[in-house]
C-alpha cells in the first residue's frame, strides 16, 4: 500500500488551513498545515466506537472519550462525501481532473487516487468512477447550501417506528 502523509490507512480531512490524518487504529491524529508543519497531535488510548457503545449502554455521557458533538460533526464528514457520491455522476478521468483543476487540494488527492487504482490494475479508460457533486456547507445550519438534490438527502429516510423526530425549542415532533 502506497504512503500518504506517512501513512498507508487512514482517514485524510484536507481543509482549508491544513489536514488532518486519522490513521485506521484511531489512536493518534495529527493535524499539519499544507507545509506539512504538525500544528497539533491528539492521542487517545482505546477504541472510540466501543467506548460510545459503552456509554450508550450504561446512559452514562461522563464515559465517552471525546465530546459528543466532535463525534456528531465527525460521522457528519462521512455523511457528506457519502451524499456526495449519491448525486455524482459517472465521469471519465480526463472529464474530472478537468473538473478539479479550481480545487488543487482536491486535484491532487484525485491524481493520488488515480495513480493508485492504475498501480492496482483496475482499468480507467472509460467512465468508470463516479464522480460527487462538489457541494457546499452551512456549518452553522448543518444544511447544504443550493442543492436541493443534497438537501433531500441530509435528513435520510426511516422505516415507520424508526424515524428521527424534528426538534425545536417547544421539543420534538413527529415528522
Amino acid at each position: 500500500m502506497d504512503q500518504v502523509h506517512g501513512t498507508s490507512i487512514a482517514a485524510i480531512v484536507h481543509a482549508e488551513e491544513g489536514r488532518l490524518v486519522l490513521p485506521a487504529d484511531y489512536n493518534l491524529a495529527v493535524a499539519t498545515d499544507h507545509n506539512g508543519a504538525e500544528v497539533r497531535r491528539w492521542q487517545q488510548p482505546g477504541d472510540p466506537f466501543a467506548d460510545f457503545i459503552a456509554a450508550v449502554r450504561a446512559g452514562d455521557p461522563q464515559q465517552l472519550s471525546a465530546e459528543i458533538r466532535e463525534g456528531h460533526l465527525s460521522a457528519g464528514l462521512g455523511h457528506l462525501a457519502n451524499d456526495s457520491y449519491r448525486i455524482g455522476e459517472r465521469a471519465s478521468v480526463d472529464a474530472i481532473l478537468a473538473t478539479l483543476a479550481a480545487h488543487p487540494v482536491a486535484l491532487d488527492a484525485t491524481r493520488r487516487c488515480v495513480a493508485h487504482l492504475v498501480a492496482n490494475g483496475i482499468e480507467l479508460d472509460d467512465e468508470r468512477l463516479t464522480f460527487g457533486r462538489l457541494l457546499a456547507v452551512d456549518p452553522s445550519a448543518e444544511a447544504y447550501v443550493g442543492d436541493a438534490d443534497a438537501e433531500s438527502l441530509r435528513r435520510g429516510t426511516y422505516r415507520k417506528g424508526f424515524t428521527i423526530p424534528e426538534v425545536d425549542a417547544t421539543g420534538p415532533r413527529p415528522r
